[in-house]
């Protein structure tokens, strides 16, 4: 994907308590320059340190479009001992945090979470009302959040044909044709992972060749409806323009 962004969401420290980490900002001039809204995060939680007895570790990413109602997006396994996981996370509104729960007797753990944030042209709605539905995808507590890993796959395909017509990166609000062609594309890659039913699934796999064959197809043209980083490029094609006439 275009400009995925460092970030840190909490320092290596040892925490002894329940807490939180500090409000992290995905639109922070200082973070995301370009301005361009990061949906999904990659992160990775590492922790160094275990001390107590019968310790174990609970984290949480939560986000909010304002920092002050916090909803839980997905959690991290649970730790006893030293480790490690990485997990992508989706969707995000414009601020996430991190929360821990400690349990067991005078528990300490030092652990940090670093990772990036990616710009995806669908999220998960979308996914739901263009790729499959809701019933088809499973629990969103599932330890491993497959659709956002397919979702960002699709859009990092969709930015491997749109500079053949646009200049990267494009700018919100995407259009439908762009949204469903990448919801196409990750809900064949969704079961791909998950199962596929030859009978069951035919039309899905049909509607993922076609999107494939759309996106091949972008190199002979742009589209009218898209705004890329070029605004004072005129995006729909031909036009006709008309002069005074010179008396001849």
């Amino acid at each position: 994907m275009p400009n995925p962004l460092a970030l840190t969401l909490q320092a290596s420290a040892a925490q002894g308590t329940n807490g939180v980490s500090a409000t992290f900002d995905l639109l922070a001039t200082a973070f995301a320059a370009d301005q361009l809204p990061r949906r999904i995060a990659e992160l990775l939680i590492e922790v160094t340190a275990v001390s107590g007895t019968e310790p174990t570790l609970n984290v949480t990413i939560e986000t909010s479009p304002t920092p002050t109602s916090w909803q839980p997006v997905l959690s991290f396994q649970e730790f006893d001992a030293v480790g490690f996981q990485r997990l992508k996370f989706g969707p995000l509104e414009r601020y996430m945090r991190a929360s821990w729960v400690l349990g067991g007797t005078t528990p300490s753990f030092t652990f940090q979470i670093t990772g990036y944030a990616h710009v995806v042209y669908a999220d998960h709605g979308n996914f739901y009302l263009h790729g499959l539905p809701r019933v088809a995808v499973p629990d969103p507590t599932d330890p491993v959040d497959l659709l956002s890993g397919c979702l960002l796959a699709a859009s990092s395909d969709a930015n491997a044909q749109i500079p053949r017509a646009h200049t990267l990166p494009l700018k919100e609000p995407y259009p439908d044709s762009l949204k469903q062609r990448v919801c196409h594309i990750a809900a064949w890659q969704f079961l791909l992972q998950r199962g596929v039913d030859p009978e069951q699934h035919k039309e899905t796999e049909r509607r993922h060749d076609r999107a494939v064959e759309w996106f091949d197809a972008l190199g002979s043209g742009t589209q009218p409806d898209w705004v890329d980083d070029s605004p004072d490029t005129y995006d729909a094609g031909a036009y006709m323009s008309t002069r005074p006439r010179r008396g001849w």
